[in-house]
């Protein structure tokens, strides 16, 4: 039995999708757990005729890790899948990404983000060459047994292992990944695990975005941990054999290069906003429009 988390935040329609798609995967004692401020799901959910267990919890709009959190006190299921209301998952993952959990020592799984942008477009290939080096990354730790942070977009853990996250970090994937990896669990890519996800075509969504996702890895518990997999010394190396590999096009080599400019003034702003004006975590959680479908 498993419990599928989805958060969605007025991703209406998406999430329907999304959930229409995985009905497949669902037998009568698994269970689908809803968190949205949208009742227009709830009655969605509960039209849907497949017998499961349904849950639709009304979001307090404290950000995701509260609503996970909402979530994680109702889950009944051995196994948690969570996931977001405004991506698509291909088919079989569910099942794939419960495949690890055969072996004892697997104690969390992370799938694989596929991105839907057009790789013709300056953000759309930013983000086929970004989820293309998470991919080699998460590839190659798990190939030598290494820790590497699960994908919060696609991710299933053992629901013994986690009860609470901290509502103030900004990246939940990561606190997830580091707590079960200092339990002593192993952590497991299933790149067939794949979820389809769009993300930002502006340059200030991709920084606004990016400020959290990668900003967060300054958060104290990361940055004490020995595992912190995530520097501006880390992108540097797998970013030199990507940017000779990856391009396929006088365009792309292009478009790569302005992406290392960003990145650039990424980690400068990341110094700026953490380590100068010691922003609250909590200010920097901002909804992306520009990712939504």
């Amino acid at each position: 039995m498993f419990s599928l988390i989805i958060t969605s935040y007025n991703e209406i329609e998406n999430t329907k999708k999304l959930i229409q798609n995985i009905l497949s995967s669902f037998n009568k004692n698994d269970e689908l757990i809803l968190v949205s401020p949208n009742l227009e799901l709830k009655e969605f959910l509960e039209k849907q005729r497949k017998e499961f267990n349904k849950v639709f919890i009304k979001d307090s709009k404290k950000g995701k890790p509260a609503a996970l959190n909402l979530a994680l006190e109702k889950a009944q299921g051995k196994f948690i899948i969570c996931t977001d209301g405004d991506v698509i998952l291909r088919e079989n993952a569910i099942s794939e990404i419960l495949k690890p959990f055969q072996e004892r020592e697997v104690g969390l799984a992370s799938g694989q983000p596929i991105s839907k942008d057009d790789r013709n477009s300056l953000f759309g290939y930013w983000s086929h060459f970004l989820v293309n080096a998470a991919h080699i990354t998460r590839q190659k730790r798990e190939d030598k047994n290494q820790f590497f942070v699960a994908s919060g977009y696609l991710l299933a853990f053992r629901n013994s292992l986690i009860n609470l996250i901290p509502e103030n970090t900004l990246v939940d994937d990561a606190w997830i990944s580091h707590n079960i990896s200092n339990q002593g669990y192993k952590i497991a890519y299933t790149p067939l695990a794949r979820v389809e996800v769009h993300f930002p075509k502006n340059f200030k969504d991709w920084i606004t975005q990016k400020l959290r996702s990668v900003g967060g890895y300054q958060e104290k518990y990361i940055k004490q941990s020995q595992q912190n997999m995530r520097s501006f010394k880390n992108e540097s190396f797998l970013g030199i054999k990507l940017i000779i590999a990856f391009p396929k096009s006088f365009k792309e080599y292009f478009y790569t290069f302005l992406l290392i400019v960003a990145r650039i003034y990424l980690w400068l702003k990341i110094i700026w906003v953490f380590k100068i004006k010691k922003n609250k975590t909590q200010k920097l959680w901002k909804r992306i429009d520009s990712s939504k479908y």
